[in-house]
């Protein structure tokens, strides 16, 4: 009887400890704290992926000689682009705060298309008065708070 007891005991404890435990882990704290801290958690994890990929393309220019041809800056756009779209996958992989999902997919959707534009149009970007196909996730950006990643900080 004593056996059954204790058995009995031990198992309504471990349930206990799991329930409190997955309680304590599992549910959305939705409070001002918690969703300012997710906010703080995603921009420094965003800006640190745009700094290591800014990083990168910046050392991008130093593959063109002195006087390069039209040719060469289109090949070095075209990996400005792979780099701006790599960007992009591993910012996908972040988990953005709930209440700005939908902002950050727009964000991230006009920034992977600027990207491509930047693959598509090479040197033509250039040229003057051609506009910036970063000007909409510039300000999409900004508007997350996320200043780390704007085209200009590249």
């Amino acid at each position: 009887m004593k056996r059954i007891l204790f058995r009995t005991c031990t198992a309504a404890a471990a349930a206990f400890a799991l329930a409190l435990s997955l309680a304590a882990c599992g549910g959305d704290d939705d409070s001002p704290k918690a969703r300012k801290e997710a906010r703080a958690d995603f921009k420094k994890d965003a800006e640190k992926i745009c700094t290591k990929a800014v990083a990168d393309i910046k050392k991008l220019p130093e593959e063109l000689g002195p006087d390069p041809s039209q040719a060469q800056i289109a090949k070095i756009l075209d990996k400005v682009g792979d780099g701006f779209l790599a960007e992009v996958a591993a910012l996908r992989k972040l988990d953005p705060p709930k209440a700005q999902e939908k902002a950050v997919e727009e964000w991230l959707d006009a920034f992977a298309a600027a990207a491509e534009e930047t693959k598509k149009k090479g040197a033509k970007l250039l040229d003057n008065g051609a506009a910036s196909p970063y000007a909409k996730p510039d300000e999409l950006a900004r508007k997350l708070g996320i200043d780390g990643c704007l085209s200009s900080a590249s």
